[in-house]
């Protein structure tokens, strides 16, 4: 068992023997190396939240999603309704950089199009529009993880709980906000669940907008 203690400059670690109870079963431990997984987010004892490895378990999944029995129909319903979901609540609670959130997506579109047998230029519009519209209803990460991720964190900034702000403060979870909020070009710290409902209202009708390939030929045929 180790247990951390003093400032953040100064460290003392202090290391337990593995300790057992009278009936003779371990007492679980955490080393320093440890990552412990707590309601879909994976935590270091040293470092806090941990983000790595998000891309590299979509896309493990995503392969065992393609090779499986299902029809393409219903592996998109499994990817929308089940898988999509569960990484986007780790996405959420890790808050990674806008790069590896636009990864994940960039995975998810490659193997949907592999999926459904589309060609590799199928623009990302038809992907990403809501199935009301005639799309297929994916859902966007970078548009739902960032936009949700910043409304819970103004909501728990607001909290009147000393023992929650001391833990937002001890891990930076402003910065990580605000790094967030700037990606997605929104402002920073004047910023609203309103501006922030609209920016999502924006990014979902951009997805109803035709590709330029698309207008171009539409004006051709005008012509």
């Amino acid at each position: 068992m180790y247990v951390i203690a003093g400032s953040d400059n100064e460290r003392l670690l202090l290391h337990f023997e593995q300790r057992h109870l009278t009936t003779g079963d371990r007492i679980p431990s955490s080393n320093t190396t440890d990552i412990m997984e707590y309601l879909g987010g994976h935590f270091s004892p040293w470092t806090g939240l941990q983000n790595k490895g998000i891309t590299t378990k979509l896309q493990e999944v995503l392969y065992r999603l393609k090779s499986a029995f299902p029809k393409p129909h219903q592996k998109l319903d499994l990817l929308t309704t089940y898988l999509i979901p569960h990484f986007l609540h780790a996405t959420i609670i890790a808050t990674p950089s806008i790069s590896v959130i636009r990864d994940t997506d960039s995975l998810i579109r490659v193997h949907v199009r592999d999926i459904l047998h589309l060609p590799a230029s199928t623009p990302n519009g038809p992907l990403y529009c809501g199935k009301r519209d005639g799309g297929l209803g994916v859902p966007k990460l970078e548009v739902l993880a960032t936009s949700t991720a910043i409304k819970h964190g103004i909501q728990l900034q607001n909290t009147d709980d000393q023992t929650l702000l001391a833990i937002l403060h001890a891990t930076n979870y402003e910065k990580r906000l605000e790094r967030v909020a700037k990606s997605i070009r929104l402002p920073w710290p004047q910023l609203t669940t309103k501006q922030i409902d609209a920016h999502k209202k924006k990014k979902k009708t951009k997805n109803l907008e035709p590709a330029p390939f698309q207008r171009e030929k539409r004006a051709l045929i005008c012509r």
